[in-house]
């Protein structure tokens, strides 16, 4: 078969779509994750925020906690609290941070499978050649 470069270019330029659709793909992804990970961490802001005022006033109607009272009960009931709320923003940073680093694998993975796949291809051209040159020396 004798070396033909539109075979060759057409099969890059479909490495290349494939690889920019990949590309894209990975990237929205990692936009949506990113948008639903802030959003989680919004409502559970916003679930906290709710929450403390009753929690406050709940300690209130027991009588540790007011004008003047300041209760060990209190005091460790809020500290509880604060550790729980830093806990669960921790995990979700770090959910969200994971998910992330997945995204930011599989892109990285992709370039790695298109400069391979490129690379197959240049040597596939050049062995190419190589035999027509070849051919070409034995008909001589």
């Amino acid at each position: 078969m004798a070396f033909d470069p539109s075979l060759f270019e057409s099969r890059r330029r479909a490495l290349e779509q494939q690889y920019g659709a990949q590309s894209a793909m990975s990237a929205y992804q990692k936009f949506l994750a990113q948008t639903r990970g802030q959003r989680q961490q919004q409502d559970y802001q916003r679930n906290v925020e709710q929450t403390l005022p009753r929690l406050t006033s709940a300690y209130g109607r027991r009588g540790v906690y007011g004008q003047g009272v300041r209760s060990g009960i209190y005091r460790r009931g809020l500290e509880q609290f604060g550790m729980e709320t830093a806990r669960q923003r921790g995990f979700m940073s770090e959910d969200l941070e994971n998910a992330l680093r997945g995204y930011d694998l599989q892109q990285q993975l992709a370039l790695r499978n298109y400069e391979q796949n490129l690379a197959d291809l240049e040597a596939e051209k050049a062995r190419q050649i190589a035999a027509d040159a070849a051919a070409l020396l034995e008909l001589r």
